[in-house]
């Protein structure tokens, strides 16, 4: 970091509009050499339709010279375009994970307001008509007095009814609606289109389905839908599934199942994921991933182990959570939580970071997608 300014900065609009640019460039240029294609075939017939017979014997000569350079060179506009689109997605992709995560994030945050919110109505539409009387009393000339009735719950301030359950959320709306009222507060500048996050809950109020959009201002789209499946009454999902529609048209499908303790808490959950890329089917793959979280004897979270299963390979993902509940580092001498990867041949691969944000600064090992035969 320089000056309060990230290492590295992508403008990915203005590399998928270039991209954009490249491929209409491409597709307006025509590899023949006007007055060429025709149609007409025989010498005499061209140098008669083209009106000179030296003019027409030139152009031959210039389209034979200059037809394969010019084919390669709009191959390599092509791949110019491709290159440039590659780049913008990948990190559009990455941005539009953190901004859905935190658009959920804020979902699960203003439900949770919201329901604090609608118990406290509750309570006040349970209990503002409640009365009670007091017992008699005697004034000073020893006459009975009885006492009027007053509330059985004294609400100073009348709670607000906060509506219906909110199902929509994005930074922007949430941001206005909070300070509506509030000419002296600033508005904060939104950079193109904020995260937005749908839900939808049953009747009981059990999140059902949410969907997560992020948009660029130059198109890119990136989408992710979840659904999630009860037994019975249980408050915790048997499953979820879902769908992620990446920047380059690419989707994954993850389908999840839970298993619990009879605490309630998951023991263990096994997702089944399958790569689509719709423009090379080299790049599909599917792969099963059985993950087992660990905790301490008095049940907190301390991390968690995957494997996962891809072409028959099986790589193991062990997370340690370097800290307490309330935060206080467990091993003062680690200020992080530690990931450690082993492939089915032995390489191993750790990390520091934070388990909770998913965000790891890699410290040993080769890079994940390092050649290791260069």
């Amino acid at each position: 970091m320089a000056d309060g300014q990230p290492d590295l900065q992508i403008n990915y609009d203005q590399l998928h509009k270039l991209a954009n640019d490249a491929r209409t460039l491409k597709d307006n240029l025509d590899n023949e050499v006007p007055g060429l294609s025709t149609g007409i075939s025989g010498v005499r017939k061209r140098s008669e339709a083209i009106g000179s017979q030296k003019l027409s014997s030139s152009l031959i000569k210039f389209h034979t010279a200059w037809e394969q350079p010019f084919k390669d060179a709009m191959d390599r506009l092509g791949d110019l375009a491709g290159l440039l689109d590659g780049v913008a997605t990948k990190f559009f992709d990455m941005d539009s994970d953190f901004a859905t995560k935190s658009s959920s994030s804020l979902a699960s945050l203003i439900l949770a307001q919201w329901q604090g919110k609608k118990d406290e109505w509750d309570r006040y539409q349970a209990t503002k008509d409640l009365k009670f009387t007091p017992s008699p009393l005697w004034d000073e000339h020893g006459n009975k007095v009885q006492g009027e009735a007053v509330p059985l719950i004294p609400w100073g301030t009348i709670p607000e009814d906060p509506g219906a359950r909110p199902t929509h959320t994005d930074a922007q709306s949430i941001y206005n609606e909070q300070h509506k009222d509030n000419k002296n507060v600033s508005a904060p500048v939104f950079d193109g289109n904020p995260a937005k996050t749908d839900s939808q809950y049953d009747e009981s109020g059990r999140l059902t389905s949410q969907t997560s959009k992020n948009t660029s201002q130059e198109g890119l789209a990136y989408e992710t839908t979840t659904t999630y499946k009860y037994e019975g009454d249980s408050e915790r999902p048997s499953s979820t599934s879902t769908t992620l529609k990446h920047g380059d048209g690419s989707t994954e499908t993850i389908e999840t199942k839970y298993t619990y303790d009879s605490d309630g808490q998951i023991t263990s959950f096994v997702s089944d994921n399958k790569f689509d890329d719709p423009d090379d089917d080299d790049n599909d793959s599917t792969s099963t991933t059985t993950t087992t979280p660990t905790r301490d004897a008095q049940g907190n979270d301390t991390g968690y182990t995957a494997v996962s299963v891809e072409d028959g390979k099986e790589t193991k993902v062990e997370v340690t959570n370097n800290k307490t509940p309330d935060g206080t580092a467990i091993d003062a001498k680690i200020d992080n939580d530690v990931k450690v990867m082993t492939d089915e041949d032995g390489t191993v691969r750790k990390w520091k970071g934070n388990a909770d944000t998913d965000d790891w600064t890699q410290t040993e090992g080769p890079g994940l997608y390092e050649d290791e035969d260069d």
